[in-house]
């Protein structure tokens, strides 16, 4: 039985984890995790009844492997368990750009429902019977206000109806000419489901030039996250913007992250201006609040962390909630990235940290 398992681990282990992996990106067509592992636990369960029933040339056999896979799966589905779109589509933005590109995601009915919400709170152009449109979800028939056609666009997309959603956005912009952060971060999403990334560039040139879309733009149209990440923090040092400082942590990911963590110094400026300019913003990014159609999305939106649904600075900034003394992560005088200006840059994010921990910003 001990050399069947050496064998079976030799041969399943990889077969297994990349069987996991690929379950973990279909995790959008279902909890297809969960499915193998129950499936593979079966498994196992009727082979250990046919070794209890003496059939032990077949169980011998086939019960080691259906373990081992029982086990992968096993990891993988607690791993996947409340994920959106899997461990990996939630934080790597490649995977989810890739499930997006396969299987058309688009937002739940439940989410649609919140912005629609927002919608009736802010727009008065005279339709109230939203929240029943939903439920159903049937998009309006024949719209003829900016209002109708926000619905309209939300709706179809969440039905995979990309084409009638963007000519629907696109109608809601004509009519209200309104531009904001969230609305127009969908926008892209769906035409360049649509049509592509070079054609989203072209697009968005169509816009009228102003705060928002020229954010949008830089963002949207970015291939170097971690380029852009640094133009736009050194771009908030010298201006007073607050939607530049707010569209710097929305590029602050898993992916700039990552990028980053070869080099201390630059992880370091990662969290130091990450944690500085959220404060500036705000606990919920309240200051930023007029460039957003539904206010929670300015905080949501810089929320990397899926685990927490916070920024993922966090997770590197409060060095308490892991029992350390000390952040891990501050320059010391025998580090050859060690400088007067990281010292002060340290000691001014040591202050701000022990005080915002005090008023609950970590809670």
């Amino acid at each position: 039985m001990k050399e069947r398992i050496q064998q079976s681990v030799k041969i399943l282990a990889p077969i297994g984890t990349l069987g996991g992996f690929i379950s973990d990106v279909l995790t959008p067509l279902g909890p297809v995790t969960k499915w193998l592992f129950l499936c593979s636990l079966a498994i196992s369960f009727i082979f250990l009844i046919f070794y209890v029933f003496n059939k032990k040339k077949l169980a011998q056999k086939y019960f080691p492997s259906s373990i081992i896979l029982a086990l992968i799966f096993g990891v993988f589905f607690l791993l996947n368990n409340n994920t959106e779109k899997g461990i990996l589509g939630d934080n790597t933005e490649s995977i989810a750009n890739l499930q997006k590109s396969l299987f058309n995601i688009q937002e739940t009915v439940d989410r649609v429902e919140d912005k629609v919400n927002i919608i009736d709170q802010k727009l008065d152009l005279g339709f109230d019977k939203i929240e029943d449109l939903i439920k159903s979800n049937n998009p309006i028939e024949n719209p003829n206000t900016a209002k109708d056609f926000i619905v309209n666009a939300y709706l179809y997309q969440s039905a995979g109806l990309l084409k009638k959603s963007q000519s629907s956005f696109e109608e809601y912009f004509r009519l209200s000419e309104e531009y904001k952060v969230d609305v127009l971060l969908d926008y892209c999403d769906v035409f360049e489901t649509n049509n592509g990334f070079t054609q989203l560039k072209i697009q968005l040139d169509q816009f009228p030039s102003n705060d928002v879309t020229s954010i949008v733009k830089r963002i949207k149209t970015s291939i170097d996250l971690k380029k852009l990440f640094f133009k736009l923090s050194a771009e908030s040092r010298n201006d007073k913007s607050k939607l530049i400082k707010w569209a710097m942590l929305y590029s602050s990911g898993a992916d700039v992250a990552n990028a980053l963590a070869g080099n201390r110094a630059e992880f370091f400026d990662w969290q130091y201006y990450c944690f500085h300019y959220h404060t500036e913003l705000g606990y919920n990014c309240e200051k930023v609040y007029q460039y957003f159609f539904n206010d929670s999305k300015a905080k949501e939106l810089i929320s990397h962390n899926t685990f927490s649904k916070k920024p993922l600075y966090i997770f590197y900034v409060d060095y308490l909630s892991m029992s350390v003394e000390n952040s891990p992560y501050y320059p010391k005088i025998d580090d050859d990235w060690y400088s007067k200006e990281y010292a002060l840059k340290a000691k001014q994010q040591e202050e701000l940290y022990l005080q915002k921990r005090e008023e609950g910003w970590f809670r």
